[in-house]
């Protein structure tokens, strides 16, 4: 029993480590993300434009599938103390009281969602901002290509 006990315990420790690593590193990549959504300029031609946008959603694709398994994992996290009945407190690093293993995930979860949930709202304005920039390149391209044949 005692053997078993301290399986679980270890396995969830080496979990939540695991967990804890992912909610920072996806968290660094919100940020760094949102300062590059709100930096970033427009393409002066067509080619990079098109690349820009392109680039944009495979960004945003490959964020939420990172999110999506940190969000994951953690909800697995949670589940797993609950079935387990191991009672983990852990010091909040914002209050610095102790408190159960499953609210500080659920906190962490929380901070993730309102993160990503900002970031989605930037995201969409940079790719409108992006699909315009694309059609006046298009449109620049096209007018370009007109002249050219009437002279």
């Amino acid at each position: 029993m005692r053997k078993c006990l301290f399986s679980c315990f270890s396995s969830y420790i080496s979990n939540y480590i695991f967990f804890i690593f992912l909610c920072s590193q996806l968290k660094d990549r919100l940020e760094s993300c949102e300062g590059h959504l709100e930096k970033g300029g427009l393409a002066p031609d067509l080619p990079r434009a098109k690349h820009s946008l392109n680039h944009h959603e495979e960004q945003m694709k490959d964020l939420e599938n990172a999110a999506m398994r940190t969000f994951c994992r953690g909800e697995e996290l949670i589940d797993y103390l609950k079935q387990s009945e191991i009672e983990l407190r852990v010091k909040d690093p914002l209050s610095m009281e102790n408190i159960d293993a499953q609210t500080h995930i659920h906190n962490l979860l929380e901070v993730l969602h309102r993160k990503r949930r900002d970031l989605r709202d930037l995201a969409e304005e940079r790719k409108i901002k992006l699909e315009q920039n694309l059609l006046l390149r298009q449109l620049e391209s096209d007018a370009k290509q007109v002249r050219n044949n009437k002279f």
